[in-house]
C-alpha cells in the first residue's frame, strides 16, 4: 500500500468517525427533549385532576325551606302566634331567612304590658329582638328596606297607653346578620313608609291621640350603622 491510499484511508475513517459522533450526539439531545416533555405533561394533568376532585369533594350548602325555618322558630320557642311569618333574604346571602313576629304578657309595677318581640332564624342562628310594650296592642305595619347586602326590616306598630290615653305608633329598623341583630332606628309618635334603597319616609305627629296631625315629614337614610337624616 502506497502512501497516498494510506492517506485517503486515514482521512476517510476520521470523516466517518466525526459524522458518527456529531450524529450521536443529536440524537441524545432529542432523547432528552422527549424526556422533558413527557415529565411535564403528567404533573400539569395530575393538579388539574386534584383540583377537580377537591371541587367535587366540596357539599353544596343546604338551603333552608319554610318549613325548615319555621321548625326552627318552633324550636326556639313553645310560644304561639297566628302573624304570618316573613320570609325574605335579609342578611344577602342568597338564602331566605325568616322572622315572625310575638306577643307576651309581662307585668311592671303591678300593671300588665303587652310586649312585641320578633324571632329570627337563617336555618342554624336562631335569636329574639325587638321589646317594646304598652298597655294595648293595635296592629304591626311591616316594610322592607332594600340596602346592598340584602334588606332591612322596618316595623310600625300601633299602641294605646294607659297613661297618655290614645292611639299612638312606634317605629323601628332593624339590620339582621347570622350574628345577631344591630337597632338602626327607634322613635315612638311616628310611622314609617314608602322604603327606597338605603332609606325610608318618616311621618311624625305631635300627639297621641287618633287621627293625629303629622307635624314633620322627613327622610331616614341609611350610614353604615344607623338611620338619620343626614345622607
Amino acid at each position: 500500500m502506497n502512501i497516498k491510499k494510506l492517506t485517503l484511508i486515514i482521512c476517510a475513517s476520521i470523516i466517518l468517525g466525526t459524522a458518527f459522533l456529531f450524529g450521536g450526539c443529536g440524537s441524545e439531545s432529542m432523547v432528552i427533549q422527549n424526556d422533558n416533555i413527557e415529565n411535564v405533561e403528567p404533573e400539569i394533568i395530575s393538579d388539574e385532576a386534584d383540583k377537580s376532585e377537591a371541587t367535587d369533594n366540596i357539599a353544596p350548602e343546604h338551603v333552608y325551606s319554610h318549613d325548615e325555618l319555621l321548625a326552627a322558630i318552633n324550636e326556639y320557642t313553645d310560644a304561639q302566634s297566628e302573624i304570618e311569618p316573613l320570609f325574605y333574604d335579609f342578611n344577602g346571602d342568597g338564602k331566605e331567612e325568616a322572622i315572625r313576629e310575638f306577643g307576651r304578657t309581662i307585668t311592671e309595677y303591678g300593671n300588665e304590658f303587652y310586649q312585641q318581640y320578633f324571632i329570627y332564624t337563617d336555618g342554624k342562628h336562631t335569636f329574639e329582638f325587638g321589646n317594646l310594650a304598652e298597655s294595648v296592642y293595635y296592629s304591626s305595619e311591616y316594610n322592607l328596606i332594600p340596602v346592598d347586602n340584602g334588606y332591612h326590616f322596618a316595623v310600625t306598630t300601633g299602641w294605646r297607653g294607659s297613661v297618655l290615653g290614645g292611639y299612638y305608633s312606634s317605629s323601628a329598623i332593624y339590620e339582621l346578620t347570622s350574628e345577631g341583630v344591630n337597632e338602626c332606628f327607634l322613635k315612638w309618635f311616628c310611622d314609617l313608609k314608602e322604603p327606597g334603597n338605603s332609606s325610608i319616609k318618616v311621618d311624625y305627629y305631635e300627639e297621641a291621640v287618633a287621627g293625629g296631625e303629622v307635624v314633620l315629614s322627613d327622610v331616614l337614610y341609611w350610614n353604615g350603622k344607623e338611620y338619620s337624616t343626614n345622607k
